[in-house]
């Protein structure tokens, strides 16, 4: 019976991705020029990227957290800060 539950478990989280997948246009540098730094953090369940001590994100990518390696999701639990200049790289990371 746990083995069904666990072989079910693993085909929804296959699944969900691919329900609300919308691609996600490609964010140029031109759309973060208010800020020298940026941080990127889990935002319900998905990666935000917020302007430095800003509460609300700039842009949300359309990227489940928990679909990521667990190193990612501790380093998206506590955020990160990045310059411009790496933003679009961060993106592409997560997004590519």
């Amino acid at each position: 019976m746990r083995k069904y539950i666990l072989i079910i478990l693993i085909a929804v989280s296959a699944v969900i991705p691919l329900l609300s997948y919308t691609e996600t246009p490609p964010i140029t540098e031109t759309a973060f020029v208010e800020s020298e730094n940026y941080t990127v953090k889990e935002h319900f369940g998905k990666i935000g990227i917020f302007e430095d001590g800003a509460q609300t994100p700039l842009t949300v990518l359309d990227v489940y957290v928990f679909t990521l390696p667990e190193a990612d999701r501790i380093l998206l639990s506590e955020g990160f800060t990045v310059d411009r200049s790496s933003l679009q790289s961060v993106i592409e990371d997560y997004t590519g």
